[in-house]
């Protein structure tokens, strides 16, 4: 299978290469805005923790005082052309996409706006909030149209060197030597690998890199558990749960909450931001009660589409408990920080 597919991973890399070029040279324009852009992104598909590193820098800039707005792509969302993230919206998880939905659930005064065309999307949220002094960009280290002023990549610490073969043979979406484009890498989950896995890590990606870049090495914890409706903190201490997730890197989330104390019977992994159909779910309740599991654990993600669904409505004897997960820094933090700041 993997010999097969050689040929579209030649046929991939060429389409890259030669699209960056044409930016690179300059023949193909990047147009900025009237604001400093700053740009969240990744290398590998699926699960690197771009988003919370995202809600990081927000946080950050509202803490100084920075009035801030979000530009998302809107992945696997349902809208035409670019549009405000409205909450009130009917099912809006599924019409605006899971994580631009999460972005403006966790942050509700910040104007979040989704379209494929960030920089059309970046053009309208100025047009009807003048006030905004730093827009971020989620997910948009390939889409170079949109320039930027502040490039951060986000590296999965427990993602293998194999991975980092171009689509479809591996994971990634660029050669590795496109990092040398970015300001700033976040080498994240390092609280899930070794000490010497680290540093294998980080020498393997600087072999690619042309220039001195800093490093910012961070980490996620489950700050807490929350009934997925009340918000109503539980004690899971010990417990025995199942894990549902629709994420890009599954084994992640179930480490984290086996780190956590928590003890998995099982795991249902579904693929990267699933709709979750109530045949699934249902399927998932009978299996909790038929094993007499009492709680689901889900991420925040997964969260804004499953609140959605009548069989997660309808669950009375298996609770569904979202674990909040938040970032932290081993090493780098203030280079982050300085960087932001710069910003304003």
């Amino acid at each position: 299978m993997k010999v097969a597919m050689l040929p579209l991973k030649k046929l991939f890399g060429a389409v890259v290469s030669v699209r960056n070029v044409f930016y690179d040279k300059g023949w193909v324009k990047e147009q900025g805005v009237s604001v400093p852009v700053v740009s969240v992104g990744n290398l590998t598909v699926g699960g690197t923790g771009k988003t919370p590193t995202l809600k990081y820098c927000v946080q950050t800039l509202l803490n100084k005082g920075v009035a801030v707005g979000v530009v998302s792509r809107g992945y696997k969302g349902h809208f035409k052309g670019v549009q405000r993230v409205h909450l009130q919206k009917l099912n809006g998880a599924f019409y605006y996409g899971d994580e631009p939905f999460m972005l403006a659930s966790s942050f509700p005064g910040v104007p979040v706006y989704v379209g494929s065309d960030r920089v059309l999307a970046a053009q309208k949220l100025l047009e009807e909030n003048p006030q905004i002094q730093v827009i971020l960009a989620d997910d948009a280290f390939q889409h170079r149209r949109l320039k930027r002023d502040l490039n951060i990549v986000v590296l999965d610490a427990t993602v293998p060197q194999k991975d980092y073969e171009l689509l479809p043979y591996g994971r990634a979406r660029e050669p590795l030597t496109a990092l040398n484009r970015a300001d700033l890498l976040i080498l994240n989950k390092v609280n899930l690998i070794s000490k010497p896995q680290k540093r294998g890590r980080l020498l393997f990606l600087k072999e690619y890199l042309q220039r001195e870049l800093p490093f910012v090495e961070g980490g996620y914890k489950i700050e807490k558990y929350e009934e997925i409706f009340s918000g109503e903190e539980v004690d899971l201490s010990q417990k025995e749960v199942v894990l549902v997730s629709g994420i890009g890197q599954p084994s992640s989330f179930k480490e984290l909450v086996r780190k956590d104390g928590l003890q998995v019977e099982h795991h249902f992994a579904f693929p990267d931001h699933s709709e979750f159909e109530e045949k699934d779910l249902q399927d998932i309740i009978s299996y909790c009660e038929q094993t007499e599991r009492s709680y689901i654990v889900v991420t925040e993600k997964d969260a804004v589409k499953l609140r959605l669904r009548q069989t997660v409505k309808d669950s009375v004897l298996v609770k569904w408990v979202v674990a909040h997960l938040s970032l932290f820094f081993e090493k780098g933090q203030e280079i982050l920080d300085e960087h932001l700041q710069s910003l304003v």
